[in-house]
């Protein structure tokens, strides 16, 4: 979601969703993934976990499954 939605539609967020991150939560400005490049699912797991892919494992968008002998998307 794009930063500003969260100000377009403040008025039909809940007490118990967006508004309290928006009146107690953090932000932060000038921050920065340190790695390439940012697939999808990689971009997705970081978030998600906060580490990197060398932590999470995620390093693509595909993997090869040995079994069916193809390329397999992560969806």
């Amino acid at each position: 979601m794009r930063k500003e939605y969260l100000y377009r539609f403040e008025k039909q967020f809940s007490y118990v969703g967006f508004k309290p991150l928006m009146n107690k939560g953090y932000t932060f400005q000038n921050t920065h993934y340190d790695y390439m490049p940012t697939y999808r699912s990689v971009g997705h797991s970081s978030i998600f976990t906060g580490g990197d892919p060398s932590s999470h494992g995620i390093l693509t968008n595909d993997w090869y499954d040995p079994l069916e002998h193809k390329e397999i998307y992560y969806t």
